[in-house]
């Protein structure tokens, strides 16, 4: 009687159907996917829907035309609108792609959902969608237009990523809803709060390791930093995603002699990633590209380190200049300079990783992510 009566109250619930992707691979849109999914706040209130897509392999194959995406694309676009047609969802969510065949595939779970008048939410995990935009021919302009025009809500990682949809969406349909994450989840090893000894010693990159995450920038920092420090160590983690970059950033090593200096622990993820961080001082991420409001920075603001980083995207939202580090141009001098400071200045260096710690918990934690994600669905019931 009351299996049969869960199931009663679990029918009753109104159908939210989250379109998107679970890791593997650990990128931004399937750790936000993840956290969505287990919200026990949002399954108590709604019957939460996951319309899979992922791919697991490399994510290097992400908007690339390859057969296996082609064949993933038309399965999926075809099992989604027999879905439609079986199950009365009542709100559809999706995050958009900003690259050609990512979008085109995005297309045929938005046409069917806007014309079946599903409430349709799109949100944007990076800043280049007007770029995208914009490069668009006559008819996929048009059908874009059609289909923002009638979307429920838009969702964007900042205010200052709003521009994106200026030309798409109006001001009010536009809702601002920033990453967050479990800051608890970096204490856990270390159980304290303050390292013993505060000195800078130990640095990480963490990231996938392309040209576009500022790799290349970094590398060519660091000879400056091994000729005036000794003591100094180099943790750079996270997977090569194209030969070409690899090799250039192995040039830059043997030119300047820092093999012995530099340690590669490839892709990490969990207790592993966790101890990295607490294993670190300073973080050091510098785009040269858009980015949305990369992870990374989040969680090493999370493990108390003040970071280096650049002003991409919705970054100078998270990091404030001067107060949990430094937002600087991405060119191997300013980071330079900056490491050097930190290294200099220990104790303003652990002041400001704590102040970035409390950012954190005042404006990116998950339980406040996750919120705001309730009240997106609620409103729109």
């Amino acid at each position: 009687m009351s299996a049969k009566l869960n199931m009663r109250q679990q029918e009753d619930k109104p159908m939210i159907l989250l379109i998107g992707s679970l890791p593997p691979p650990y990128i931004g849109p399937t750790i936000a996917m993840k956290i969505l999914l287990k919200s026990i706040n949002i399954n108590e209130i709604f019957k939460i829907e996951l319309f899979d897509i992922s791919d697991n392999r490399n994510p290097d194959n992400i908007g690339k035309l390859d057969i296996r995406n082609i064949y993933l694309a038309v399965f999926h676009i075809i099992k989604f609108n027999i879905f439609l047609m079986f199950n009365r969802p009542i709100i559809v969510y999706i995050g958009i792609s900003q690259g050609l065949w990512g979008y085109l595939r995005d297309l045929g779970f938005l046409i069917p959902s806007v014309l079946l008048k599903k409430k349709v939410i799109i949100h944007l995990r990076g800043s280049e969608f007007l770029d995208f935009y914009k490069r668009m021919n006559f008819i996929a302009k048009y059908i874009t237009k059609y289909i923002f025009k009638r979307a429920s809500k838009v969702v964007v990682l900042s205010d200052k990523l709003k521009f994106n949809f200026s030309e798409l969406v109006r001001s009010e349909n536009i809702v601002t809803i920033p990453n967050g994450v479990n800051f608890y989840e970096y204490d856990m090893s270390s159980g304290i709060s303050f390292k013993k000894e505060f000195k800078i010693r130990n640095i990480l990159f963490l990231s996938s390791l392309k040209k576009r995450k500022g790799i290349h920038i970094f590398l060519k920092a660091l000879p400056d930093i091994f000729k005036k420090y000794n003591e100094i160590n180099v943790v750079i983690a996270g997977g090569w995603k194209n030969i070409g970059d690899r090799e250039q950033a192995m040039e830059i090593i043997r030119k300047n002699e820092m093999e012995d200096k530099i340690i590669f622990l490839g892709e990490i993820q969990g207790i592993e990633k966790i101890k990295t961080y607490q294993n670190s001082d300073l973080f050091v991420f510098p785009p040269v590209e858009p980015e949305g409001m990369p992870w990374v920075l989040l969680e090493a603001m999370s493990a108390r380190l003040p970071v280096i980083t650049t002003a991409q995207g919705a970054i100078s939202d998270v990091v404030e200049d001067g107060v949990t580090g430094y937002l600087v141009d991405p060119i191997p001098e300013e980071i330079s300079k900056k490491i050097c400071y930190f290294v200099d200045n220990p104790l303003i260096a652990r002041q400001m990783g704590e102040n970035g710690r409390k950012r954190v918990e005042e404006k990116f934690s998950r339980e406040r992510y996750l919120s705001l994600m309730e009240d997106l669905f609620s409103s729109n019931l």
